[in-house]
């Protein structure tokens, strides 16, 4: 699954030429058996836009043929997210799956077609979601509009039977753990050792602190929003680690992939629609008053985030699905610098990028 890095890379990448392909897939049923056929269909016309660039057969045969090893990978097209982005240069092909759909595009430029891609990089665009029962933990990516499970580490679950088996009371011990008044050194954990809930607990503490482990793993390069779902007892434990930024005290079991998102992404979404708000006002309220640091017009943008002073960049949805190297410029040194970056709808009353500047 892409990430936040590999978008970050992609947008300041300057390949000459770049070729985007930008496709929806079909994630489950027969249907799938229609994305290697999109996907060679968007091959050809690679090939012509390629072509009308300038560029020769050889190279063109050469700068795709990665990209075309694809079709032979039968578990790669049965194994899909919402949308796929393939990027292709000199360097070879960059493949990722997207967790939304994509409006499908095909794209020749000196830069990568990234536009599609800002939500991955948006402030409280994307999340990640976190469920635990004692039957096993989940890992999933979130957007606004989808749901999607990623490969993680996560253990398998705590069995109530296997704790039960697992504990041995002194009475059925076997005989080198039965309490005796020979010289053998039996610890009195051996002797007594904890009842069964104590047990429990112990094996249900080891259990969320390997959770914990590989979710600080895999959080550690992002800091991504996190929400958990799950029982009173294991929020409690996961609290503590400083890891999450909203939980759900639910059975995720008992729900379905639509009302697991729902409940997860209502979970974050008080805090990050009041936390655009904050910034549209502050926007306002600096343009309002004549501040520089609100910078409104284009070129003041462009030139403030050449300079490193841009702090926040907003940026309206609508702008997304064209091929603008300017935007793409302007989001990359924004980013590389340290800013932000924050998607608005059209009710914002936000045409183009603007931005708030730290001086």
């Amino acid at each position: 699954m892409i990430s936040r890095a590999d978008v970050t890379d992609l947008i300041t990448a300057t390949p000459d030429p770049g070729v985007s392909i930008l496709l929806p897939m079909h994630v489950t049923g027969t249907e799938t058996t229609q994305n290697p056929i999109r996907f060679t269909n968007a091959l050809r016309d690679a090939e012509s836009e390629l072509a009308q660039f300038g560029v020769d057969g050889d190279t063109i045969a050469e700068l795709l043929a990665p990209a075309r090893e694809l079709l032979d990978d039968h578990d790669f097209w049965q194994h899909q997210s919402a949308g796929l982005a393939v990027f292709a240069s000199e360097q070879g092909a960059l493949v990722h799956r997207v967790p939304y759909t994509l409006e499908e595009r095909v794209v020749v430029g000196q830069r990568f077609h990234t536009a599609p891609l800002l939500p991955l990089l948006g402030e409280n665009e994307s999340a990640l979601v976190l469920t635990v029962t004692a039957s096993g933990a989940h890992l999933y990516r979130a957007t606004r509009d989808s749901l999607t499970e990623l490969d993680a580490d996560l253990p398998g679950g705590v069995s109530e039977d296997a704790a039960e088996n697992d504990y041995e009371a002194p009475a059925q011990a076997s005989p080198p753990a039965r309490p005796n008044t020979g010289s053998a050194n039996i610890s009195r954990a051996q002797v007594y050792g904890d009842g069964p809930p104590e047990w429990r607990e112990t094996r249900l503490d080891d259990y969320v602190q390997k959770i914990a482990s590989e979710l600080e793993r895999v959080t550690a390069a992002e800091k991504p929003p996190v929400v958990l779902l799950a029982g009173a007892d294991i929020i409690g434990r996961l609290r503590s680690t400083g890891l999450l930024t909203a939980d759900v005290e639910v059975n995720p079991d008992v729900l379905d992939a639509n009302a697991l998102h729902a409940r997860a992404w209502g979970a974050l979404r008080p805090a990050a629609e009041q936390s655009l708000l904050e910034l549209l006002d502050r926007y306002r309220s600096l343009a309002g008053s004549g501040d520089d640091r609100a910078a409104s017009r284009p070129g003041a943008v462009r030139a403030a985030a050449s300079d490193g002073r841009v702090e926040s960049l907003i940026v309206p949805r609508s702008s997304l699905g064209e091929p603008d190297e300017s935007l793409a410029e302007l989001v990359a040194e924004t980013v590389s610098t340290s800013g932000s970056i924050h998607l608005v709808d059209d009710e914002a009353g936000i045409e183009h990028p603007v931005a708030v500047l730290r001086y």
